[in-house]
């Protein structure tokens, strides 16, 4: 029966013939007979221990090349990229004004001044709306509260003692506070 079996399979190849044999003789054989096959791996034609062709390592070279050259023109524009400084140097310009709430300036009386009155005006301006306290300093100590007006000028009428007075302006704005001291000199007497 194997036999007709063997002839209804025409093999056309020796090497596969012989290879048939072998099996056909191992399924005759007893189990005690039969060697225990061993097995052994699939060998798969593996394309990392095989010899790229040349056109697909210069290509594959090339490739590698024009992105580190993109990456580094990428660099330099990002790191050379002057549209920040147009910007600011084009849309923007300095302040050239002064602002009338940077702070206190007197414009009377002057430091260090002579007088014969009794009593002098302190005048100046401030930041809208800033309280101003002047302090007199003299033989008396006395002080006086005025406010300034909406664009920051103020006047107040204050009493000097004989002698030496020391006179502190001081303005209380929003966000601002700052001191002015003037000396002013009261003779009650002319002198000549």
């Amino acid at each position: 029966m194997n036999e007709k079996k063997r002839q209804s399979h025409k093999v056309h190849s020796p090497k596969v013939e012989a290879h048939v044999e072998h099996v056909m003789k191992l399924l005759a054989a007893p189990k005690s007979m039969v060697p225990i096959a061993r097995e052994k791996p699939i060998k798969r034609p593996s394309r990392i221990n095989t010899p790229m062709e040349t056109h697909h390592f210069f290509f594959s070279q090339l490739a590698i090349l024009a992105f580190a050259l993109f990456f580094l023109a990428g660099m330099y524009w990002v790191l050379n990229n002057d549209t920040y400084e147009t910007v600011l140097t084009d849309s923007y310009s300095p302040v050239t004004i002064k602002h009338a709430s940077s702070g206190l300036e007197i414009s009377n009386p002057d430091d260090e001044l002579l007088t014969y009155a009794s009593s002098i005006n302190i005048s100046g301006t401030a930041s809208a709306k800033a309280s101003i306290i002047i302090a007199v300093a003299g033989s008396t100590d006395h002080f006086e509260t005025t406010e300034a007006d909406a664009g920051g000028t103020f006047q107040k009428k204050v009493t000097l003692s004989p002698g030496l007075n020391r006179i502190e302006i001081s303005s209380f704005g929003v966000d601002t506070s700052k001191t002015i001291t003037r000396t002013v000199y009261y003779s009650p007497e002319i002198l000549q």
